[in-house]
């Protein structure tokens, strides 16, 4: 008797653990980014309550390999970068902003080999991080991005110096190295803290923008964990991973930048755009796109047709009345082409198909049961429990069978 109540209970503290495990989730990335209005001392090095205030956008293997956001976690060699812990990888950035200048702070932790390009200014040849600054009033438009070398090669040796690209529209090929930009790093074999202190007007942002919480940040970091990496992009997933942050491809979901501090500003409320204005021009581009609805193309265009019904309903009343008639008229003329070349091919299949016995017909008033969803997570629960279920059961019998003796 006593080896099955042991044996039920070993059994029950596992089970209890996968439950605790199955529920467990990951920290789920910031919407809102803190932005104090302070400076820091760029040296390489976090002083006590230097960057107090400022938001941490983190990326890291526990968290990143659950975010379900498009656009945000763990691309690439998914494998290479679960072999790895927080311990083994993890990096963030901080941003704080004074008298014209964006302070910039990223710390990472990487126990894999940092891998150095010739190439200066190609993020994706080596270990390096791409941050890009969002208009979230216009997010139709690629922003310009940054990418951060902490080192890298140069004329064959190692260049311990870091710098900051600018590339234009995300346009990598053409990435320059900011000007004026003072830096301070620490670099170490397991990662490296960067301080930057960065002229505003070189990142193409606006202090406008920046005071009234029109900007958005997101950003992304290669690692590099194959020291053969030939440098190809073609080659880049071989056994190297990307951790990015919510917005890298959708950038109206990047987090919002919220300028913070004891600085008053005297911009004017009209000054800012219109958001109800913002969403209806974001929706006429969608209807706008629809091509011509052919028999041909109908059920390719479905997506595109569907994607902008989608976009105007979720328009506030408001934000209908700015749509323009025309405009609206597009969309649904081409919903009902969608319906009537779709109405068409049913009827020629039907013509073209072989009599078949009709289905019997339902009651009227009712409907076919639905299939449950599935859920792994609960299927998963429902297992454990019904074991647990059986375990008890067993020792009950045994226990009978111990009292008939």
């Amino acid at each position: 008797m006593k080896k099955a109540l042991v044996l039920l209970l070993t059994l029950t503290m596992v089970l209890s653990a996968m439950l605790i495990s199955v529920s467990a989730e990951g920290k789920a990335p910031v919407t809102e980014v803190e932005v104090p209005y302070k400076e820091a001392t760029i040296d390489g090095v976090v002083d006590p309550g230097e960057w107090d205030g400022a938001t941490a956008l983190v990326l890291n293997i526990s968290d990143t390999k659950d975010w379900t956001t498009p656009g945000a976690g763990l691309v690439g060699n998914k494998d290479a970068a679960l072999k790895l812990t927080d311990a083994d990888f993890t990096n963030s950035i901080r941003l704080m902003y004074k008298d014209g200048y964006l302070y910039y702070l990223e710390e990472r932790t990487d126990t894999t080999p940092f891998f150095r390009s010739a190439n200066l200014t190609m993020p994706y040849c080596q270990d390096s991080t791409l941050v890009w600054f969002v208009d979230r009033w216009h997010t139709d438009v690629t922003p310009d991005s940054l990418a951060v070398f902490p080192r890298s090669l140069k004329d064959g040796q190692v260049n311990e110096e870091p710098f900051i690209s600018r590339g234009i529209q995300n346009k990598q090929d053409d990435a320059e190295p900011l000007q004026d930009t003072v830096y301070g790093v620490t670099v170490t074999d397991n990662g490296f803290t960067l301080e930057a202190k960065i002229p505003l007007e070189q990142l193409g942002l606006t202090e406008r923008y920046l005071a009234l919480g029109l900007y958005g940040v997101t950003y992304c970091c290669v690692d590099i964990t194959d020291p053969n990496f030939s440098g190809k992009n073609t080659d880049l997933w071989a056994e190297n991973f990307q951790a990015q942050y919510t917005g890298v491809n959708t950038w109206q979901d990047a987090p919002v930048i919220k300028l913070t501090g004891d600085k008053t500003y005297d911009y004017e409320p009209e000054t800012t755009p219109d958001p109800n204005k913002v969403k209806a021009d974001e929706a006429t581009e969608k209807i706008n796109a629809i091509p011509e609805i052919t028999a041909d193309n109908y059920s390719k265009s479905g997506t595109k047709v569907k994607n902008a019904r989608n976009a105007y309903d979720k328009l506030s009343d408001e934000a209908k009345a700015l749509v323009n008639p025309d405009v609206l008229k597009k969309l649904t003329d081409a919903e009902a082409a969608i319906e009537k070349f779709k109405a068409e091919a049913e009827a020629a299949k039907e013509t073209e198909a072989p009599a078949t016995e009709a289905p019997a017909t339902e009651a009227p008033g009712t409907e076919a049961p639905k299939a449950p969803e599935k859920s792994s997570n609960v299927g998963l629960i429902i297992g454990i429990v019904a074991a647990v279920v059986v375990v008890a059961a067993v020792v009950a019998i045994l226990l009978a069978k111990k009292k008939k003796q």
